[in-house]
């Protein structure tokens, strides 16, 4: 595994993370984090890690 398929993977298990919380687990992990959802969960983990990457960035920045 290269590490292009590890944060591919990553992102799309972030994403499937963020919908079950966001869901309050009310769909089972298994539903969220399925094929049939895969680029949803993608595009949301990457998107997420990003704005958190961005935040982190701006707040050094203003910090110094």
């Amino acid at each position: 595994m290269d590490s292009t398929n590890g944060a591919y993977l990553f992102s799309e298990w972030f994403g499937a993370v963020l919908i079950y919380f966001f869901r309050f687990g009310r769909k089972p992990f298994e539903e969220v984090y399925s094929k049939k959802y895969k680029l949803r969960n993608l595009l949301i983990g990457y998107f997420s890690q990003l704005l958190i990457l961005g935040l982190c960035i701006a707040l050094f920045t203003l910090s110094s």
